[in-house]
């Protein structure tokens, strides 16, 4: 494939810049959801952004050069040569993050919850960018039965792993399980913890199959680092089960939580409180009721007791006209 998608004025447009461009889009649109579901000010998602994509972008390159081994000079700024890896961009971010967070005095869990699933997103939608760049694929395929996409892809004469297609697969697998994950589960730093356990076990095994891995000596360093993710991800869920009692809380359908000065404030909660608060109403108003109606029964009942009936009224006119004759 052409990794050219056209030109203007002379200057090559490349698909892998088009597609990450719209990574970064469809990743900013499911954060405008998340967070609007959240409770979040709608602004933050364009706000974070600013704060990440930097350090990521930063942190992508000199990833890939340390590790590399170069270019270094003026040529280690030419990102649009190639030479840019995930992981660094992901710890980048979380640098980024971090530093947000300092700043607007927010919960780094918190914000990452919400963040991840968009990462992941742009991850998987990024890989398709790799294979348009004919790069990131894997070792060669030698078993012609297998030469066919998207199990192998041809670069040249030779057929390799789809390694770019498997991993865009299963992260946006992995998107979708996050999704949900942020909608029924409110303990903080769940979802980023699912996120480091999933995207590291799902890339662990697939960078064994890269055939142009950046290596640290005889280890593949992005296999190196995905274990190490995963055991902190397993420690960070154990973590959160001890904070939190060993619970795993649970939304309701229509509970969203909403942010009140920097504290969580479950949607449902409100409700269940102004429910309460209206049928105490109701209970005062039928008691007062009660009460009214009671009181005019007696006083009824104490006019009825004070009035002489009339037929006893009439005796005793007649008994005094007798006396008086």
């Amino acid at each position: 494939m052409n990794p050219i998608a056209f030109n203007i004025f002379g200057i090559d447009i490349y698909w892998y810049g088009i597609i990450i461009a719209l990574a970064l889009v469809c990743a900013i649109t499911l954060a405008y959801f998340i967070f609007k579901y959240r409770g979040l000010s709608k602004d933050t998602p364009f706000e974070l952004i600013l704060w990440l994509f930097p350090p990521a972008i930063i942190g992508a390159r000199l990833y890939f050069l340390i590790f590399n081994g170069g270019p270094w000079g003026w040529k280690s700024f030419a990102i649009w040569d190639g030479g840019i890896a995930i992981y660094g961009a992901i710890l980048g971010g979380a640098l980024g993050a971090v530093l947000y967070c300092i700043i607007r005095k927010q919960s780094f869990l918190e914000i990452a919850d919400v963040t991840v699933p968009c990462v992941v997103l742009g991850q998987g939608i990024g890989r398709i960018g790799c294979y348009c760049s004919g790069c990131c694929y894997g070792e060669e395929v030698t078993n012609s039965a297998l030469h066919f996409f998207p199990v192998a892809i041809q670069i040249g004469d030779t057929w390799h792993w789809a390694t770019m297609i498997y991993e865009s697969f299963f992260d946006i697998l992995i998107c979708i399980a996050l999704y949900f994950i942020v909608r029924k589960i409110t303990n903080k730093g769940f979802v980023l913890a699912s996120y480091m356990i999933l995207y590291g076990i799902v890339r662990a095994i697939i960078e064994g199959f890269r055939g142009e891995s950046l290596m640290l000596g005889s280890i593949r360093v992005s296999q190196l680092l995905s274990i190490i993710v995963i055991i902190a991800g397993i420690a960070l869920m154990i973590y959160i089960f001890i904070r939190d009692g060993k619970k795993i809380n649970l939304s309701s359908q229509n509970t969203r939580i909403k942010m009140v000065n920097n504290v969580e404030i479950d949607e449902s909660k409100i409700k269940e409180v102004v429910n309460m608060s209206n049928n105490s109403k109701t209970q005062i108003n039928n008691k007062l009721n009660k009460n009214h109606s009671t009181k005019n029964e007696n006083i009824n009942e104490e006019k009825k007791d004070t009035t002489v009936p009339v037929d006893n009224e009439n005796m005793l006119v007649k008994d005094i006209k007798t006396e008086e004759e």
